[in-house]
């Protein structure tokens, strides 16, 4: 992707027939794989500020990924400026988004240091999460699928579950 931001435009115009003027920087510090930003007036007005995607999603992972991230942060952008509700979770934003085929977060594979939670027995890894304090508060509550037995914190590990992943080869 050589000019993202051309890029991102023709996707705009392809998918709503409007143009996407509005700066795509690349960071290498976004908590998330992309982020549309907008604000408020004092009058209240929508004001599009925006969009960043993580350099990490550009680095190490396929187009088809990168699409489906800008996909979901160009539903933001268009519900944005129509003065539609436009949360991941409004109904507008999820019919919006099986439209045009984006991404959920938990539809992308992780690549990356997790902290993962593993079966006590087999010591098979269990899950991820993106926070240490979060894995270890969710092994009091549950049991691995694998052996029906009690989970452990095995630490940080690198991940890569484009490795494993037939769809996206």
């Amino acid at each position: 992707m050589n000019n993202l931001q051309e890029y991102v435009n023709k996707l705009a115009l392809a998918n709503w027939n409007r143009e996407f003027n509005l700066p795509v920087e690349v960071v290498a510090d976004l908590d998330a794989h992309g982020m549309f930003g907008g604000e408020f007036s004092p009058l209240g007005l929508r004001i599009p500020i925006g969009m960043k995607l993580s350099k990490d999603l550009i680095d190490h992972y396929p187009d088809y990924i990168i699409d489906g991230v800008i996909l979901h942060e160009l539903c933001h952008w268009f519900l944005f400026i129509t003065g539609k509700p436009c949360g991941d979770t409004d109904i507008e934003f999820v019919e919006e988004m099986f439209r045009v085929g984006g991404l959920f977060p938990n539809q992308i594979p992780k690549i990356g240091y997790y902290p993962v939670a593993i079966c006590k027995k087999c010591r098979k890894i269990i899950g991820t999460e993106e926070s240490e304090s979060k894995c270890k508060s969710r092994l009091k509550n549950y049991n691995s699928l694998c052996c029906n037995s009690p989970l452990m914190y095995g630490g940080i590990r690198y991940i890569n579950e484009l490795e494993n992943c037939r769809e996206c080869k």
